[in-house]
Order: structure tokens, then C-alpha cells, then sequence
């Protein structure tokens, strides 16, 4: 039997299998915001730097990387980055779904949906998904520079709608 592999040897195998624009999000927006990959938990490292990631897993990376600080607009370029990860039209337009609820703080418990958790790499427990408050900011001044947190979570739900239409759709493929 062969031992497993460590997750600094999981991400650098999958790493040596993504394109060079996610390896350039990897070494640039993602440094700068989150923990390195090769800290993960072994699932979310697949998940994340995979070729594909279907809908249980979207839900449950969705929600780990909202806890450890994944900016919304890196959802459209990341999936992008690395065409496949997300294959049909509804999986772009599933995650703008996510972003959508998160921003209305339907993960948290308080609307009547259920509540939703993930590990947080920094506090190193279970927490929920809270929504940021700068989410409902919706005062900005683009002239000024300054855009509201409320823009930033609906231009990337824009942006993965937009992506979502470069996609096929599951019915072309006979998959329903």
C-alpha cells in the first residue's frame, strides 16, 4: 500500500495541472487574502485546485472559502481561469446563486434557511458563514475610487451570470 500524500504534495500535483492563469490568481489576489492552499483540508485543496467541482462539492467549498475569506470576484476569474471546473451554465449560475443568498445573509440562520458552517483556517474550528458587513454597503463613489461592498458582491454575481452563458447548458449534452 502507498502512503498518502501530504497535502503540500496533493497541491503541488494538482497545481502542475492548471493552467497558467490560475497559477498567476494563485501567486497573486489568493496570497494576499487567504492561507496557502498547501493548509487546506485535503478535500477543499481537491476541490479547489480540481479540474471540475460538482454541485456538493460547489456548496461545501462555497462555504469554506467565504469563511477563510475568498473575495466575490474571484469566483468568475478563477472558474474561468481553468475551463471544465465549472461545465455547465447552471454551475456558474449556481455559485452567482450562492453569492446572491450570501449577501442577504440567508446562511446564518436568521431567515428561516438553515444555518451553514465551515472550518476556519485561522480561528482552526467550525464557524458560521456570516455575511461581511460590507456586503450591504451601497453607498460608493466610483468617481472618487471608493466602490460599496453591496457592488462588489453584485458585479461578481454579473460576472458569473456572464460566464454562465459561455457555458453549454446540460440539455445540449443529453444530461438532465
Amino acid at each position: 500500500m502507498l502512503p498518502l500524500e501530504t497535502k503540500k504534495e496533493l497541491a503541488a500535483r494538482l497545481m502542475a495541472k492548471c493552467s497558467e492563469a490560475r497559477l498567476e490568481l494563485l501567486e497573486g489576489v489568493m496570497a494576499d487574502v487567504m492561507p496557502p492552499v498547501e493548509e487546506w483540508p485535503r478535500k477543499h485543496i481537491e476541490q479547489f485546485l480540481g479540474d471540475h467541482v460538482g454541485f456538493n462539492a460547489r456548496c461545501n467549498l462555497f462555504y469554506f472559502l467565504t469563511v477563510n475569506g475568498f473575495p466575490p470576484s474571484m469566483w468568475a476569474k478563477w472558474a474561468e481561469a481553468q475551463p471544465g471546473w465549472l461545465r455547465f451554465d447552471k454551475s456558474a449560475e449556481h455559485i452567482a446563486s450562492l453569492l446572491l443568498a450570501l449577501m442577504s445573509g440567508d446562511f446564518e440562520g436568521e431567515t428561516g434557511k438553515e444555518l451553514k458552517t465551515a472550518w476556519c483556517l485561522e480561528n482552526k474550528q467550525v464557524v458560521t458563514v456570516y455575511t461581511p458587513n460590507f456586503a450591504r454597503e451601497d453607498i460608493g463613489s466610483p468617481m472618487s475610487g471608493y466602490i460599496s461592498g453591496a457592488s462588489i458582491f453584485t458585479d461578481a454575481i454579473d460576472g458569473l451570470k456572464m460566464y454562465a452563458k459561455k457555458l453549454p447548458s446540460k440539455k445540449a449534452y443529453g444530461r438532465f
